[in-house]
């Protein structure tokens, strides 16, 4: 029997406020990941970079955003199943506001160096958010729900270039203040972690698989990445 069918009201909704949240939070992240990668260029000459330099610089610096994600990205999902979800999800998102504070605040290549390698800490949240999102949605509309989630990526990685295009070129601002929105953006993820905590103490979770976040975590660490 479809536990839609079943469920309470209340519960049948919870899904869609749990993607809701979800999915701003992806948006959020990965407009903000697109920014750095799409501006790194022009904030390496604004630091005073020689030209010839730039290309070399671009190389290591996007390279180094997942130098600590690629190993941490299953252990991430694996953490997750042994003892909370949640435990991962809501510190990712803090993560993330920290790593795009300091990225806004760089003012030479090796901080900025430093800031990107902390990107790796965020990683793999994506396959832990999906398991999450499995959890609540009942199956008559867990296809919607994945695929709902899925075009976030694109979306984030489509508007934060665009955005930040328009901030430099129409209202004349800095690279650090374009970085210095997405970290105030970023601020809404942790609070919707902890409604997300909040929700979630009323309800149950279907029993886990040991793989099943880490091989979530895993593949939504190749979609961000792709």
């Amino acid at each position: 029997m479809d536990p839609a069918r079943t469920a309470p009201a209340g519960a049948v909704r919870a899904w869609i406020s749990v993607l809701t949240l979800f999915s701003i939070a992806s948006i959020i992240e990965t407009a903000g990941i697109s920014q750095v990668i799409a501006f790194l260029p022009l904030d390496l000459m604004a630091m005073g970079l020689r030209p010839s330099a730039i290309p070399r610089w671009v190389g290591l610096l996007n390279a180094a955003i997942f130098i600590f994600g690629l190993p941490l990205v299953p252990l991430w999902g694996v953490f997750a199943d042994q003892y909370s979800r949640k435990l991962v999800i809501v510190p990712s998102a803090v993560v993330e506001m920290l790593v795009f504070g300091l990225i806004a605040l760089s003012r030479r290549p090796w901080e900025l160096a430093a800031s990107l390698l902390l990107v790796g800490f965020q990683l793999g949240n994506t396959g832990v958010m999906l398991a999450a999102i499995r959890d609540v949605t009942p199956s008559r509309r867990l296809g919607t729900a994945i695929a709902i989630f899925g075009a976030t990526s694109p979306i984030g990685f489509a508007a934060g270039p665009a955005l930040g295009g328009v901030l430099l070129d129409h209202f004349h601002t800095s690279i650090a203040a374009v970085y210095g929105l997405c970290r105030s953006s970023s601020d809404a993820s942790p609070a919707q972690g902890r409604d997300w905590r909040a929700r979630s103490r009323s309800s149950s979770a279907r029993p886990r698989s040991w793989a099943g976040s880490s091989r979530l975590s895993s593949s939504g660490w190749v979609q961000r990445s792709s």
